[in-house]
């Protein structure tokens, strides 16, 4: 699924249906990776959580803004906690 905030789109993979009913896991990948990184991981997590998987800007299908600003950390942060109140 694509979420656009602050025009901006994160690709994010989560299973909706589970979101309120399971412990959510936020997994980032590293440096070059995507969301996919974690696909080995998903179908091992116990029944009582359910997976959150994001593509970091810049990475996987997620927007490249050409403005440096957006690749900080704190940048990244600020994203990221927007991300997770919007699910």
């Amino acid at each position: 699924m694509i979420l656009k905030i602050d025009d901006i789109a994160y690709n994010i993979y989560y299973e909706a249906e589970n979101i309120s009913s399971k412990t959510p896991i936020v997994f980032l990948h590293g440096f070059t990776g995507n969301l996919n990184d974690w696909k080995f991981l998903i179908n091992k997590l116990p029944p009582e959580f359910t997976p959150v998987t994001i593509d970091l800007i810049g990475h996987g299908k997620s927007s490249s803004p050409d403005s440096l600003k957006y690749y900080s950390s704190k940048s990244q942060i600020i994203f990221l906690n927007k991300i997770l109140k919007k699910n």
